[in-house]
């Protein structure tokens, strides 16, 4: 288990641990959710991505990938559709999608978070 400062709501915070472990860690509607911090897809820092809390995305809060655009829950890791970008970085998300499109359905591992003392704790489900 580690402690890492807490995230604003709506952002994501990323950390680097011990045995090249990356967690991508956000705060939604004032819940605490965590996965890898690397894409499964591309391989990206998925801490530098976009909370995704919108209802077409389902009753999950997802994070989208900021280079492949590819989407994964917040509270279990699993896969989900892409997050449509437009000008820019939607011709980079196409690039990466279509450079990386074998490892296209793999899920992201998701972590537990606790929240004591203003300091949030995960680890691995």
């Amino acid at each position: 288990m580690y402690r890492c400062n807490q995230p604003e709501e709506g952002k994501i915070k990323g950390w680097e641990f011990g045995n090249d472990t990356k967690v991508a860690c956000a705060k939604v509607d004032d819940n605490y959710y965590a996965v890898e911090g690397v894409c499964p897809r591309c391989s990206f820092d998925l801490w530098k991505g976009t909370v995704v809390n919108e209802e077409a995305f389902g009753d999950e809060p997802q994070i989208a990938c900021p280079t492949c655009s590819t989407t994964y829950s917040l509270k279990t890791g699993k896969c989900g559709p892409p997050y449509k970008r437009e000008g820019l970085a939607g011709f980079v998300n196409n690039l990466a999608k279509s450079a990386t499109i074998n490892g296209s359905n793999k899920n992201a591992k998701a972590f537990a978070i606790t929240v004591e003392d203003e300091k949030v704790f995960f680890k691995e489900r």
